[in-house]
């Protein structure tokens, strides 16, 4: 089931982003938000770009899909080692290791 976050209020425009550097970009320029996972990273953001918890009861679950005949790389491998040692490093839970 795929839930969609809604703002208290009217939103005169909706812009549609599938980039971190033009959203970040963004965001700043107009003064902006997006709704994400709040995992960033301040190494590949300034102190401009921060995340805000919101006050809501719902949760928020990521994932990745493979393919069930393929193995992945070994830098894929390492890649996803690396990403849940960063996000256990938020205080998430990592599930399926």
């Amino acid at each position: 089931m795929r839930k969609k976050f809604s703002a208290p209020y009217h939103i005169k425009k909706h812009i549609q982003i599938s980039d971190r550097a033009t959203i970040f970009n963004l965001m700043v320029g107009l003064n902006g938000y997006t709704i994400s996972s709040g995992i960033i990273s301040s190494e590949l953001n300034d102190e401009k770009i921060v995340a805000i918890p919101l006050d809501v009861d719902d949760s928020m679950t990521l994932g990745y899909l493979q393919h069930r005949k393929m193995e992945l790389s070994d830098t894929a491998q390492r890649y996803l080692v690396m990403l849940k040692e960063h996000i256990r490093g938020y205080g998430f839970t990592v599930y399926g290791d």
